[in-house]
C-alpha cells in the first residue's frame, strides 16, 4: 500500500485541509507534523469515517495497480502458450521426420544385398561394394539434403528404380533356384493356385515385391520433399 498523508487523504475525500488537520490533532495528537506524517491503515479508516475515503482509496489503488498486474499476467500467459505451441509443433515435426527417414532407409537396407549380388555380376568385388554404397545412399542423401535440381530428382528416381530391378532379379532367381530352373516349393504352390507357369509366376511375385519395396521408399521421399517445401 502506498504511503498516504493527511493532506493527500483530504484531497481524496474533498475535505478542507484545515478541517482535516483539526481532525488529526484531535484524534492522533502524536502525529507530527499533522498533515505530512504517514498514516497507517487504521488512521485512514478512522479519519475517513462517514466520508467514503476507504472505498475511494481502494478504487484508486485498483485502478493504478491491478490493471498493470493483470496485463503482465495476460502477457506472460500468452507468451507461455506460444512457447508451448512452438515446442509441441517442433516435437510433432521431429517425430514425423524420424518416421519418414526410417521408411526411406528400411527399403534401402532390404535391397542392399540384392543390389550387391547384381552389381557383382558387372564388376569385381571392390567395385561392387563401392557401387552398392553409392547407389543405395544417393536417393536418401538427396532427399534429406532437400535437393530440388532436376538432375538430383532424376538420379533419385533412377536409383530407386535400379533397387527395384535388383530386387526383381534376385527374387526371380530365388524362386527359380538360379540357373537350374527348378521352381521352389512355394512357387509350385503358387502355380497350383494361379493359372500361370513357373516363369510367369516368378516374374509376377518379383514385380509385386519389388514394387512394394520401392513404393514405400517413393512415398517416404515424396513426404520428405513436402517438409522441405512447407
Amino acid at each position: 500500500m502506498p504511503i498516504v498523508t493527511a493532506r493527500q487523504l483530504a484531497d481524496q475525500l474533498g475535505v478542507h485541509p484545515q478541517a482535516m488537520e483539526k481532525r488529526v490533532r484531535r484524534k492522533y495528537p502524536e502525529l507530527s507534523p499533522a498533515m505530512s506524517a504517514p498514516l497507517s491503515a487504521e488512521h485512514i479508516a478512522e479519519l475517513s469515517k462517514g466520508r467514503g475515503a476507504k472505498s475511494a482509496t481502494t478504487v484508486r489503488e485498483f485502478r493504478t495497480v491491478a490493471p498493470v498486474a493483470d496485463k503482465a499476467s495476460a502477457t506472460e500467459t500468452r507468451e507461455t502458450r506460444e512457447i508451448s505451441a512452438i515446442g509441441e509443433g517442433f516435437k510433432g515435426v521431429k517425430k514425423r521426420q524420424i518416421g519418414l527417414i526410417s521408411l526411406m532407409i528400411a527399403p534401402t537396407l532390404a535391397s542392399v544385398s540384392n543390389m550387391y549380388h547384381v552389381t557383382a555380376e558387372l564388376t569385381d568385388t571392390l567395385g561392387a561394394v563401392c557401387l552398392t554404397v553409392l547407389l543405395s545412399t544417393s536417393a536418401v542423401g538427396f532427399t534429406l539434403s532437400g535437393a530440388k535440381h532436376r538432375l538430383a530428382i532424376a538420379v533419385t528416381v533412377a536409383t530407386v528404380l535400379y533397387e527395384a530391378f535388383c530386387n526383381l532379379v534376385r527374387i526371380y532367381g530365388g524362386l527359380m533356384q538360379g540357373q537350374s530352373g527348378n521352381p521352389t516349393k512355394f512357387l509350385g504352390l503358387v502355380t497350383d493356385i494361379l493359372p500361370t507357369g513357373s516363369h510367369a509366376s516368378a516374374v509376377i511375385l518379383g514385380v509385386i515385391t519389388a514394387g512394394l519395396i520401392s513404393g514405400v521408399q517413393y512415398a517416404a521421399i515424396f513426404e520428405m520433399q513436402k517438409t522441405h517445401n512447407p
